[in-house]
Formats: C-alpha cells, structure tokens, sequence
C-alpha cells in the first residue's frame, strides 16, 4: 500500500473526531446565544423589579409596575430573542448591509440611501409628543441592557463577523418605514403599465386592468421609452429582497352583536413567509394598562391585538399614494432640472457606502421638488425617456414630520372605538385600514393617512414633472378620509377589496383587488345567522374554499378532453368541492392548469412584463376565453394561429407532464407536495448547507384567493413551482365582552430568531393546522420565570 495513503486512512479517524470535536465546542458555544429564561438579570434603568414568565412556546407575560418599564423588558426579550433581526432592519432602512455583507448588498444600499430612511427617522423623533418619545427612549434602554451584557451572540453575527451597536429612539422608527415600503407599491404599478403601453393598444391594456377604470394618456408612448421603463421595473424588482416586495391581502373583520355586549374582531395580516418572522406575541401587565398581541421587534408597541376595552387590527387600504415624475434635465447644466418656473437645482449630497472587503462606494443622492431621484439607484436607468431626463418619487411617507408611531402608542392606550378614531389624526403613513372593536358594543374603521389630491391623473403612469399639470395639490382632509363607525348592519369587512364606491369625492386608487376573499367572509358570517362566536370567527379565517376554481373550473371542463390522462383529470376535478386541501390532488392538478393557460395566453404579448401577471387571474382568462379570444393566438407562431380550445387542451397536458416529471405517478399526487410553506432566513437561505438546516418548511392548505391565503410563487423554477411564499403571518381572534385572556392567536413561524432555539418556527405545524393559543398570563405550571431588576448589568 503507497505509505501516504497507509498514513492518510491512519489519520482519518484522528481528522474526523477533531472535526466533530470542533462542530460539538462550536455548538454549546452557540448555545450561550440561547437567551436567559430564568433567574435574575440586572436592568439599569428599570424603577421596579419587573418579572417576565415565558410559556412552553416562548411566549412573554411582562408584569410591571409602570408602561415604561414594561417597554424597557421588551426591548429587553426583543434583544433576546431577535437581535439580529432587529440589527438587521436597521441596516437595510439606512442602507448599510455592504458594511457586513459585501457587494452582494450595494444596490439595496444606494436605493435605501436614495430614500434616506435612516436621516429622515432620525429628524422624525423631534416630530413625537413626550410620552411616545418616553416609550421609544425606554425601548432602546432594553434593547441595550442586553447589548451591554456582553452576551454569546446569534450565529449570525458569528458569520459576518460583527457585533450590533448601540440601539437609539430613532431606529425604532425605521420599522415603520420599511413596513410603509413594503405596503406601498404603486411606483412599480406605474413602471409596468408605462411598459404595456409600449407593447400594446389601449384596448389591450385596458383589458389587463379590470377592476377600474383607466388612463389612456400618456406621453412615454414609444418604443424605447417602453422598453427602459421595463427594464426599470425589472431592475428595481430584483433590487428589493422579496421580504420588501409590495402584497396586498389581508383579513380582518369586526360585529357589533344584536344585544349590545362586547363587539368582536378577527384580523390576519399577510405578509411573506419568512424566519424570523414579522411578529413577536407578548401580554404587558402593568397598572395602566395590560396589553396582549403582536408586537414587532424593534418596536415598543403592540402593532395589532387589543386592551381590556379596544381591540384593533389592520388590512392594506391598497391606496395610491406613490407618484413617478419624469424630470427633465438641462442639457447645458446637469446640476438643474426644469420645473414650471424655470430650471431649478437638484439638491444634492453625497453618501459613503462602506463595503466590507471591498472598497468604499461614493453615490450623489438628488432630490427634486417631487422627490428622490430613484432611477440613480439602478445603474441601466439613468435615462428612461430619451436623453436628460430622471425619474422622481413623490411619496408622503418620505416625510420627518411623520407622527404614525404616536398614533399607534395613543391607540394602545385607548378605551374606546371613538378615542381610537381620535387618535389616528397622528397617522401619516403607510395608509392601512384600522379595524375597532370596544367592550361597549362599538365597532369601526379607519383609513388614516397623508393622501395625495392629484391635479390631473389617476395615479397609474409615470408623468412628466415640469409642466406641474400633475402635480399635487394637497392631502385629503382627515374628516374627509374613508372611516366608518357601527354601520347599519352591524358589520364591517374588508380584504383589501375597494375601500369607497364612485360616489366618494377624492381618488384614493384608480385598481383595487378583486372582492373574493371579502365575498366569501360575508358569505360565511351570513351562514352563521347571528350565532358568532371566537370558534366560528377561527373557522372563517381557515376557510380553503377556491374563488378561481369557483369561477374558472366550470368553463374549462366545458372543453371536451382529448385523451384519456385528460379525460382521469376531468373526473378527478368534476368531483372537487373547491377546497384548497393540501392532502388532496385536485387543487394541484387544477393550478398547475390555469398556471399554464395563462402563460400561453398571455406571455407572448406582455413579454418582460409578464411575470407582474404570472398569477393568474380568472377574470383575464374568462373575458379571454369567452370574449377576446386573440388572446387564445399565439404571436409567436405567426404562421398559424390558435384556437382557444388549443390552448385550454394543450395547457392541461402539459400540466400533466410537469406534474409527472416532476411527483411521478398521478395517484400519489398532492397539493401540499408543491404548496410549501418554506420560511427562508436573509442569510441562512443563501448559505448551501445552513439553508437545509435552519429553512423551516411544510406542506399548506390554501390558495391565492382563499380567505386562508396560499400565496403561490408561478415565477419559480420548476422544482419549486407553486410554494407558498406569502400568507397570514398571524392570526387573531378578539370578543370585547371577555377579558384580554379569551382573546385567540396564533403566529406562522414561531417567537424566536434564534436557529438552535426550538422556538425558531416551532409554530409552522401548529399554524398550519388551525390552532390557537392564548396570552393567558398567571403562573402556569411549566412556565419559565425571569426576574429583571433595577441596577448595574
């Protein structure tokens, strides 16, 4: 035997053991990470002793003698438990990832520097009254006691190789802005349609927007300018992570009861899947008040839940409140951009991005009368419509003088659905519907929010800024704003539908998503004949039954099957109920149909647009089908041309094919084997072995357009086509005549952020399921006690 070799396999069992003794220190030091549960803990600046009990899931009870030290446990247990979540929001609002991250993060770096959410959240503390400024400075007080123990830190920061710095008012304020960020997604509405409009007719566009009337002028009407603006909305897609990407579902709905008791709410947030997720439960007892839902790490508040009077939750408004304006440049002077009085100079300034292992990047940020200049955010963009010419964003959220997070604090503390309403006058941003419910009786709602008064336009096209034909006249009166208190039937619902009918004097969006979910929640509490209670409000938001299959599944029946493997799944899909199940194969076999006759009607002619449309939509597809059937041609194939029966057959055998290349044999087939539900972690999710360990991930129920929202991914590859990216983050259930430990959640992740915690999506299966846990408070038996005391850490 070659004497290397002899002593290679004599040494390989030393090398391995070493290894392994390596992984297992490398591991119990990591476990130091895991936060203190029990025992006592120093805080400084605590005034009482503050004790905080964590249940079998991980979930807080605070008992403190005030508010303010209750939020300095907070931040305390968000610190604990989260920090690198927290730091990392932080660094993505004031674009300073490529410190830790490198390159890879330059881009989001230059657009978040661009809208300068950091400075802008820094000025904003000013802008708060004393008590929210005192909850925000208790927060951070928490945050950095446990900062300043010097604790193990997350696997996180172990790999980038950093620690957090110290937390401060202001950066709790980013939260909000990235959340307005994510909420408001107009701009890329106006980029897609601007590059429609250089592909197709005004009919053809037209017919892509169904739900609204539409602006058919517009002066981006060639080719190239198309093009470029295409190209934009591509570039600035791939440039926010998919965690910042605008959705538009949610639930929530509140009852006012025919004998006057307690009103009930019920509310589940969508947002994408994703570990950590958006939300930490916690219960807050103190003698002002005692509190119990979510709240969001990094924020002191509680965002959506309720007191012993007022529960409150939130659905997207899906307004406009985001214009684009082409600003025109001088050709003799690049400093100056044209404005209706002349040419004027850009504001400028320049910011440093720091890159770690690489060298320094230097951006010029400009600003303009509209806006930030965010086409010098994507490097392929810096002209859009022929030569010396920039794209602005107008958006109100860019604004310091922003006083959303005293509304929220003065919501919190709030006893009735009147004082709740009275409060929301501080919210400026984003604009999100604000369901009430009191222990009165009381129910009502709130769309609170600077909103733009548009000269000219509709929102849904980029316009030209220095005529000021489009510019902005001022925001709609708060007494003006679209609000409601106990409605004549005793109900109020919405699931991101339209908010106001024609009659309402002021535009808040030109397009609104379908009423679907909203529909079917009506139609549900109209079955329950007056008898809801929290079981029946759970089993509403758990509802899988299919409003695409509803509307689509009679008419692609109708078209007589070609073979025998198409004849199986007409009988497979006559016999559905519509149910989105994830144990069974009609939900599969039917969305992978209509996932492929959209693309065969519509990816031809919206090319690089399309993936905006990828998800299909029934209404396109039936006024398609039965209506317009050039869509049904194929602009590809200009030698002949398809019949619409062509491509409803032929899309249904190449679902086929794929669902066989892809899960083997037809009887094994099940919708939970692609609807999966994976939480992927920003960094983990990029690191080939951590992404198998620490992406938790399970097969779901539901579906784009159920009230149990299933998100689907159609843009992924084809091992991961139809995962459930996006959906209810939480789910709560509130009845005003019970006290706050009736109240019902339940989370899509888990509470904890740290990957050896068994708390990191120790939920997913539960939330899957249809459970519910309470925020019960009192000494249970197995629960874990902490006591926080004033003094030195």
């Amino acid at each position: 035997m070659n004497r290397f070799v002899k002593w290679a396999l004599l040494a390989l069992p030393v090398l391995l053991g070493g290894a392994a003794i390596v992984v297992l220190v490398g591991y119990f030091y990591l476990r130091q990470s895991l936060p203190q549960t029990e025992g006592t803990a120093q805080l400084a600046d605590l005034s009482a002793e503050v004790t905080v009990t964590r249940d079998t899931h991980g979930i807080p009870t605070i008992r403190a003698e005030s508010l303010s030290d209750a939020y300095t446990a907070l931040g305390y247990l968000h610190a604990q438990d989260r920090l690198w979540q927290m730091d990392f929001m932080r660094r993505t609002a004031e674009g300073r990832l490529s410190e830790v991250a490198g390159q890879g993060t330059v881009g989001l770096d230059r657009f978040m520097r661009i809208l300068d959410l950091g400075d802008l959240a820094a000025e904003q503390v000013q802008h708060l009254d004393a008590e929210t400024q005192t909850a925000l400075e208790a927060y951070a007080a928490g945050v950095n006691a446990f900062i300043e123990s010097d604790p193990v830190l997350p696997l996180e920061f172990q790999i980038l190789d950093y620690a957090p710095e110290t937390w401060t008012p202001q950066d709790s304020l980013t939260w909000l802005r990235l959340m307005a960020l994510q909420l408001s997604g107009n701009y890329r509405a106006e980029l897609t349609r601007a590059a429609l409009s250089a592909r197709l007719d005004a009919v053809q566009v037209d017919f892509l927007y169904p739900d609204g009337s539409s602006d058919q002028t517009t002066t981006l009407a060639d080719a190239a300018t198309g093009q470029a603006l295409g190209a934009l909305d591509r570039q600035l897609a791939d440039l926010l992570p998919a965690r910042l990407e605008p959705r538009d579902a949610s639930n929530a709905w509140a009852l006012q009861r025919e004998d006057g008791r307690g009103a009930l709410l019920a509310n589940d947030p969508h947002l994408g899947l994703r570990a950590p997720g958006h939300w930490y439960l916690a219960r807050i007892e103190t003698p002002e008040r005692t509190l119990v839902g979510a709240t969001a790490p990094g924020v002191p508040f509680t965002i959506m839940g309720r007191n012993s009077d007022l529960a409150w939750g939130l659905t997207s408004t899906h307004s406009d409140t985001q214009d684009l304006f082409l600003e025109q440049v001088d050709p003799e002077d690049a400093r100056r951009y044209r404005t209706p009085d002349g040419w004027a100079r850009f504001e400028t300034s320049t910011e440093t991005i720091q890159v770690a292992e690489s060298d320094p990047v230097e951006l010029t940020v400009r600003q303009t009368r509209h806006g930030p200049v965010i086409s010098d955010a994507v490097q392929a963009a810096r002209t859009l419509a022929g030569t010396n010419q920039v794209v602005a964003l107008a958006w109100p959220a860019l604004r310091a003088d922003d006083t959303t997070p005293q509304a929220l604090y003065k919501v919190n503390a709030a006893k009735t659905v009147d004082g709740a309403l009275e409060a929301m006058r501080d919210a400026n941003a984003p604009q999100q519907n604000l369901f009430l419910a009191d222990s009165a009786g009381n129910v009502g709602l709130i769309a609170a929010a600077r909103v733009p008064i548009r000269k000219a336009g509709d929102g849904t096209l980029p316009r030209p800024g220095w005529t000021g034909e489009y510019d902005w006249t001022g925001m709609i009166p708060y007494a003006d704003l679209p609000h409601a208190r106990n409605p004549e039937r005793g109900r109020l619902v919405n699931a991101n539908n339209r908010l106001v009918d024609d009659a309402y004097p002021y535009l808040i969006a030109a397009h609104w998503p379908p009423p679907w979910r909203a529909e079917r929640i009506e139609r549900l509490l109209d079955q329950a004949e007056g008898s809801v209670d929290i079981a029946a409000m759970e089993r509403i938001l758990l509802d899988t039954r299919s409003t695409k299959a509803e509307m689509l599944l009679d008419t692609l029946l109708s078209y007589p099957p070609q073979n025998s493997r198409q004849e199986a799944a007409h009988q497979l899909l006559s016999g559905w109920d519509r149910h989105m199940n994830y144990a069974e194969a009609a939900p599969l076999v039917f969305t992978a149909w209509i996932d492929n006759l959209n693309r065969a009607l519509f990816e031809d002619e919206l090319a690089g647009s399309f993936r905006r449309f990828s998800r299909p939509d029934p209404r396109l597809i039936l006024r398609a089908l039965e209506e317009q059937s050039a869509w049904c041609d194929d602009t590809d194939t200009p030698d002949r041309t398809e019949t619409c029966t062509e491509q409803v057959t032929s899309a249904l055998d190449t679902a086929i094919d794929q669902l066989n290349d892809r899960f083997g044999e037809a009887d094994g087939w099940q919708w939970g084997d692609a609807h999966v539900a994976r939480f992927p972690h920003p960094l983990f999710s990029r690191i080939p072995v951590l992404n198998g360990l620490f992406t938790p991930q399970i097969g779901t129920p539901g579906g784009d357009e159920t009230v149990n929202r299933g998100g689907s991914d159609y843009d992924a590859p084809a091992d991961r086509r139809y995962s459930h990216i996006h959906g209810p983050t939480l789910r709560m259930v509130h009845d005003l005549s019970k006290p706050p430990e009736s109240s019902v959640f339940m989370l899509s992740d888990g509470q904890s952020g740290n990957p050896l915690s068994p708390h990191f999506g120790g939920l997913a299966e539960a939330w899957r399921d249809g459970e519910f846990l309470k925020l019960v408070g009192g000494e249970q038996e197995d629960a874990e006690r902490l006591r926080l005391t004033p003094g030195n850490s």
